[in-house]
This record gives C-alpha cells, sequence and structure tokens, in this order.
C-alpha cells in the first residue's frame, strides 16, 4: 500500500474531489428526487400537454418557452454519479498499487481527471440552465400540484448543486494538472535525498 501518495499534490487533489463529490452528490440527488419537477414530468405529464398545445399557449403567453427536457436533469445525476465512482476507484488504485508514477498509468489518469472535468462542467452548466427554464415555465403558466398547491422545485438548490459542479471540474483540473507535471527530482541536501 502506498500512504505516502496521499501526500503528494495528486494525491491530495483526488482526496479533495473525493470529499468534495459526496457534497456534489447529496446537493444533486436531493435537489433532482425532491423536487416537484419530476412528478410534473413524470406521472402528470404536463410538458407532454404544453408541447401539444405550445401554439397557443404562446398566444395566451407570449415569450413561453417549451419545456426543458428531463434529460439534462438525468444526465446531471448520471455524470455526478459516474465521476464519483471512478474517482473513488481511482484513489483506491493509487494507494493500493504503486503504479502511479509509470507512464501508462499516469496517461490514462491524467485523461480520466481532464474528460471529469470537461463533463461536470457541461452537466454543471446544463443542470443550471435546467433550473432557471423550468423557473421560467413554472412563472409564466403559474404550474400548481393537482390540489392547488405551489411546486416545490427546488431552483436555488439546483443552481447550487450546479455550481458546485462547475467548482469540482476545476478541482478534477488542477488535479489534473498536477498528475502531469513531472515529479521533483531529490538534490543533494534537501530533505529528498542525502545531506
Amino acid at each position: 500500500m502506498n500512504w505516502q501518495y496521499l501526500r503528494t499534490r495528486p494525491g491530495l487533489g483526488k482526496l479533495a474531489i473525493l470529499v468534495y463529490g459526496i457534497v456534489v452528490l447529496v446537493v444533486g440527488l436531493h435537489s433532482h428526487f425532491q423536487s416537484s419537477w419530476k412528478v410534473i414530468v413524470e406521472q402528470l405529464r404536463m410538458c407532454d400537454r404544453i408541447e401539444e398545445n405550445i401554439e397557443e399557449l404562446r398566444v395566451l403567453t407570449p415569450g413561453l418557452q417549451q419545456c426543458p427536457p428531463f434529460e439534462l436533469e438525468e444526465f446531471f445525476i448520471a455524470i455526478v454519479v459516474l465521476c464519483f465512482i471512478l474517482s473513488e476507484h481511482n484513489l483506491l488504485i493509487s494507494v493500493l498499487t504503486d503504479a502511479t508514477n509509470r507512464g501508462t498509468y499516469k496517461q490514462v489518469d491524467f485523461s480520466f481527471h481532464c474528460l471529469a472535468s470537461v463533463l461536470l462542467m457541461i452537466a454543471g452548466l446544463v443542470y443550471i440552465v435546467s433550473a432557471e427554464q423550468i423557473h421560467e415555465l413554472s412563472t409564466t403558466l403559474r404550474l400548481r400540484g393537482t390540489d392547488g398547491t405551489i411546486l416545490i422545485l427546488r431552483r436555488g438548490e439546483k443552481i447550487t448543486a450546479g455550481t458546485l459542479a462547475l467548482i469540482q471540474a476545476v478541482l478534477y483540473g488542477v488535479t489534473a494538472f498536477y498528475i502531469a507535471k513531472p515529479d521533483p527530482q531529490p538534490q543533494l541536501g534537501t530533505r529528498f535525498g542525502p545531506a
């Protein structure tokens, strides 16, 4: 086992990604699954009815936008969960093996962190845009529950989750930078080499 890896910059970056990933995961899952938007789309089929009558509704409410696809939220959740699981495995492999400085593993590790950074950036932006579109649609149509109650769409939590994902994307990018950076060579008279 290579516990010393956790003291390196890539190791600390991976650890920070994992801890921060838990926060992104919790906020993202809560904002998605506890939102009334899920009920509106899946059970009430509101978007299907809006799409069927979009032209008539636009006459009554100028500037009405189409429903944001529910897949946007599912994309965000899928990317956040996938990146968290792969990061967890990546950190375990880095600690359990001593392959972290070898060429092929280092290239794969760097590529994974770059790809995760880009995907989280896209997912975070998509989730924020989706939250805003849902809010605009619900405000324009004054959406209510079947019993007339106000719907809880969790706009603030979704924007927070998207922003946290953007910050996590930056963490992935910084970690990728430190993974690609060559390891410092020990010099005489330093703590890395003989005195």
